[in-house]
């Protein structure tokens, strides 16, 4: 098999390099929007970037306790009785490499995302008295509910819909005056409505890989999109994912074995092995976004 994989993870992983300060392509990065100026528009009034990054960079809507017991629930719910909800910003990591180029901001417009959908959560009286556990991170929102019912599943679109129009009305002004955004070749980068896909399922990685999915149709609509495991379509999407995904798995366990540091396996007895953290980590840095769409789930199992 002839793949710029093997090619990629050998040489980064023995020759990997930290960028320095007077590297052309560092030079590059650094004329992006810090003449921008603007406000956001916060429910309370507009507010500067710079308050808006102190009031908003390190916030957080969930405890440490608080994600600890939603691992715990996920991990010890076999029967798939629950409902699961989970949104990111699947645009985080471009924002930050490339358009915006500011990791405070990015951060800081993320957890106004967290700020608003809880917001709009807590007004759905009868989903919130359901809410079992609840999770977040720099990026993502995980939620568990007590059961699965079409009015569940109705309520948390409505939340979804109504957070992704507030955001962007808050932000809309402030990210015009950003010009790498406008005619972004990003498909989901340009609208922030489009930055955060969701989905839904019975266990926690079912709704994490709707949420992934999601992005595809969401490029194509240009509208905020929430997928539920379950549907038909989205289900034999994820059949397919994961056939690709052993195929490669496979693939690259027979040509790169021998590899240090490239591939671990599964567990302590198992003969079948996946990705390393660290190999993960550099292709995250180096592959083209389209060519390990699949990956994901290799590791995720």
């Amino acid at each position: 098999m002839r793949t710029w994989l093997k090619i990629w993870l050998i040489a980064a992983l023995s020759l990997a390099q930290p960028c320095l300060a007077g590297d052309e392509a560092a030079e590059k990065r650094v004329q992006t929007c810090h003449g921008a100026h603007g406000t956001i528009a916060l429910e309370g009034g507009p507010i500067s970037p710079s308050l808006f990054k102190g009031r908003y960079q390190d916030f957080k809507p969930t405890t440490v306790e608080q994600n600890q017991e939603f691992i715990r629930i996920s991990i010890q719910d076999p029967t798939g009785r629950h409902l699961y909800f989970h949104v990111e910003n699947s645009v985080l990591k471009p924002l930050n490499d490339e358009y915006l180029e500011d990791r405070e901001l990015s951060q800081a417009l993320t957890n106004l995302y967290k700020d608003i959908f809880f917001k709009h959560l807590k007004g759905e009286s009868e989903l919130y008295k359901s809410l079992k556990a609840q999770f977040s991170d720099y990026k993502t929102v995980r939620l568990a509910f007590n059961e699965d019912t079409p009015e569940f599943r109705s309520a948390l679109k409505r939340v979804y819909e109504k957070t992704a129009k507030e955001y962007e009305a808050a932000l809309s002004e402030y990210l015009e005056m950003h010009s790498k955004l406008n005619g972004a070749r990003h498909p989901l980068v340009e609208e922030p409505k489009l930055w955060h896909q969701a989905g839904l399922g019975r266990h926690a990685d079912e709704a994490g890989w709707s949420s992934r999915y999601a992005r595809k149709g969401a490029g194509e609509t240009k509208s905020p999109t929430l997928l539920n495991f379950r549907d038909p379509e989205t289900l034999t999407a994820f059949q397919t994912s994961y056939a690709n995904t052993e195929t490669r798995r496979q693939a690259l366990q027979k040509e790169l074995e021998t590899k240090k540091g490239i591939l671990v396996p599964v567990s302590a007895l198992s003969t079948k092995k996946v990705l390393s953290r660290e190999a993960l980590e550099i292709l995250r840095r180096v592959h083209p976004v389209h060519a390990l769409d699949d990956i994901p789930m290799v590791i995720a199992r």
